[in-house]
């Protein structure tokens, strides 16, 4: 899988963002969750979070790191605070 590839260092982290262009990003966040839900039993970590955009479309976006991270605190203390952050105009 892919995703195995990627976290084969314990250091390796993934941040995805579905696009919302075509209004999509839903589905998109679903079949993230899809694969995510395969990978659960396989020692990996997921943290959720949705902004809304200028125009109040949801944006999804997801934090994935394998739970023997040394970094996993930190990485999702400073990954909620960029994704709470107001856009800056």
């Amino acid at each position: 899988m892919i995703f195995e590839d990627f976290f084969k260092t314990n250091k390796n982290i993934a941040v995805y963002i579905c696009d919302s262009s075509d209004n999509k990003q839903a589905i998109r966040f679903r079949k993230f969750n899809d694969w995510f839900i395969l990978m659960k039993n396989r020692g990996y970590v997921k943290m959720d979070m949705q902004i809304p955009d200028e125009k109040e479309i949801c944006i999804y976006t997801s934090l994935i790191m394998r739970s023997d991270n040394p970094y996993m605190d930190s990485s999702m203390i400073e990954f909620k605070y960029l994704m709470d952050e107001p856009p800056q105009k």
